[in-house]
């Protein structure tokens, strides 16, 4: 029974590579893939996934998307363990001691730990993440790893060493996505309940190596700009730029007469749409067939050990209200969090309907007892684990990606009329800039090193732009100090004075 969820695990991660897609799937993925070979910086510049997936680059098989889709999925099977121990450790501190010794109950504990495996594992969101080259399902694991520490923190040095890891955790994730603070509030439950073993020296400590992390995960970006390599935002040799590009300095845009709508907005609207897209993902995600183990397991919580309901359920808040206040094209995979605990509350969920169905449904409206009492009744329940694999039926066709090609029709649109002629490709939009940076630095079928692509707006508004694209590229760019930005007129004459100082050597 112990291998049981190493060999769940093995088979998730089979099944997300032999699903995946042959190349990038959409937006920010080729340039991930850039950056991962290169180690150049990125926008944003995810220090932390760069370094952790880089080794995969090195694989002796496979193009680069495939082995850095390996690495996607092997983090997901890791993160399918941690959540299986999670449920598990949950039950341990919230079921009685004489049910847990039980030849049946000790059956049933391990199966609701199967139950949240493959509830998530094949949940639509997390499966698509697991497939994908992008740093959501990193994110996933830290805020699992970090929950599972916070369920182990009981005497005054199991709190102490592990608000260290946690500290060291956080500060090396600000390297990654900035949604992995909605485990914050359920660090400060833990440390309120656990507040008799905390002192001032243990926060100084706590504090002190949390800063190091980050410092030390951000150190990436101004070490990886100095070389200047083609792939390399902000130029952030700087602690002004460093912080501008950590910050996503610019990112944050509420035009929606423009259809431009992105990061911290203020907007109610924009909150009331995101919480409606949270529970619209959480109903296709798990499948209508899931959801009464979810609303189950945090009953099962909220009654027998409400600590834990409160611990679980601020995750879920936080990410909630967090999701919807700062609003990103990749929403969805934002929502994972969340999705983490509630495939815990399933498999608790399952636990509960296996070992104490009386408690959902009270005597003398359903007795139960008259029903499932009988051991050979009991023992049928087990079979119950098998609603887990609702979502796998549900979503594979979706999910089975193998013969898309999207990006790779689109790439073979743009480049194949070049040739491999010296050329300059000036184009727009986040899926042309995060294309180009693939093509013209990972090798393989698509490579044009000979093609200069340049990205219009980033192009005319950003000297640091211009700067690099000249230094790697002998390209000539027009002085552009005097630019106000102020007119449609004077971006067509700069773009015109581009090309007039480039055609004799490109063809454009």
């Amino acid at each position: 029974m112990r291998a049981l969820p190493y060999f769940a695990a093995i088979f998730a991660f089979f099944v997300y590579i032999l699903t995946a897609a042959p190349f990038s799937l959409w937006l920010d993925a080729p340039r991930f893939v850039a950056a991962i070979k290169t180690l150049g910086v990125g926008n944003p510049p995810e220090p932390l996934y760069m370094l952790l997936a880089h080794p995969f680059v090195y694989l002796p098989f496979g193009s680069f998307v495939f082995k850095i889709q390996i690495f996607s999925a092997a983090t997901a099977a890791i993160t399918l363990i941690v959540i299986y121990q999670i449920t598990l450790k949950i039950l341990d501190f919230s079921v009685s001691g004489v049910v847990l010794k039980s030849k049946d109950g000790k059956t049933k504990r391990a199966l609701a730990g199967l139950f949240s495996l493959f509830v998530l594992a094949f949940s639509y969101q997390f499966w698509s993440q697991a497939q994908n080259v992008e740093n959501f399902i990193l994110v996933a694991l830290i805020a699992s790893i970090i929950l599972y520490i916070l369920l182990v923190l009981k005497s005054r040095k199991s709190v102490f060493w592990g608000l260290c890891a946690v500290a060291v955790i956080f500060g090396l994730a600000t390297g990654t996505n900035p949604i992995v603070a909605s485990v914050v509030p359920a660090v400060l439950i833990v440390m309120w309940s656990r507040r008799k073993y905390l002192d001032v020296p243990g926060f100084t400590v706590w504090v002190t190596i949390g800063t190091i992390a980050v410092v030390l995960i951000h150190l990436y970006i101004p070490w990886r700009a100095v070389p200047r390599p083609f792939l390399n935002y902000w130029d952030a040799r700087t602690f002004e730029r460093v912080w501008s590009l950590s910050t996503g300095e610019g990112l944050n845009v509420y035009v929606p007469e423009l259809g431009r709508v992105n990061g911290f907005t203020g907007s109610p609207e924009v909150f009331f749409k995101s919480s409606f897209n949270f529970f619209k993902m959480l109903f296709l995600n798990f499948t209508p067939i899931i959801l009464p183990f979810i609303a189950a397991g945090f009953w099962y919580l909220y009654k027998r050990r409400v600590y834990y309901f409160y611990l679980l359920g601020s995750v879920v808040v936080a990410n909630f209200v967090f999701s919807g206040l700062y609003f990103s094209g990749n929403q969805e995979s934002w929502f994972l969090l969340s999705f983490l605990v509630f495939a815990v509350a399933a498999g608790i969920g399952f636990f509960a309907l296996a070992t104490d169905p009386q408690m959902f449904f009270p005597k003398g409206k359903l007795d139960l007892e008259k029903y499932l009492g009988s051991p050979k009744s009991r023992r049928a329940l087990n079979f119950l684990v098998l609603v887990a694999f609702v979502p796998i039926v549900v979503w594979f066709s979706f999910l089975n990606r193998r013969e898309w090609a999207v990006t790779a029709d689109y790439i073979d649109n743009l480049y194949r009329p070049i040739g491999q002629e010296k050329a300059i490709l000036f184009g727009s939009s986040d899926l042309f800039d995060s294309v180009s940076f693939y093509v013209h630095d990972v090798p393989g079928a698509h490579q044009r090193p000979n093609t200069v692509p340049v990205t219009d707006n980033l192009f005319y508004i950003f000297d640091w732009y211009r700067e690099n694209l000249a230094r790697t590229t002998g390209i000539s760019v027009p002085d552009g100090s005097k630019l106000k930005y102020n007119s449609a007129k004077e971006y067509s004459q700069f773009v015109a004075d581009f090309f007039d100082k480039n055609m004799d050597k490109y063809k454009i």
